[in-house]
């Protein structure tokens, strides 16, 4: 049960812009969803999984300008396991909580 998170970005100007690119790396190890010992017998562990998120944009007078990708890789995992009532109550019905899919865009922004 191990998590872990690393930024690295690196900003350069270039004439009257300043550009930057940016990674960040999440890892989250094994892990239960719940703390009760009775509940992580019923929902059991969740898997390891890797998100990697890339950006590169550019700034001039308060303005910028980013184009991103996050979980650039599509890892498909749980971020959390939950059963909504007891297990003598309800069964064996636990609710998924997946990760964001893959997603990239582009930001705009203004400073005032």
């Amino acid at each position: 049960e191990f998590k872990a998170n690393v930024i690295a970005r690196y900003e350069f100007p270039m004439g009257e812009y300043n550009w930057h690119l940016q990674g960040g790396l999440v890892y989250n190890g094994d892990t239960y969803s719940d703390l009760k010992r009775a509940d992580r017998e019923i929902l059991g562990k969740l898997d390891s999984y890797t998100i990697a998120d890339f950006s590169a944009g550019v700034r001039r007078k308060g303005m910028g300008l980013e184009l991103f990708i996050n979980n650039a890789f599509d890892e498909r995992a749980e971020s959390l396991r939950y059963a909504n009532c007891s297990y003598d109550t309800c069964g064996p019905n636990p609710y998924h909580v997946p990760l964001l899919p893959r997603m990239y865009g582009l930001k705009f922004t203004h400073e005032f």
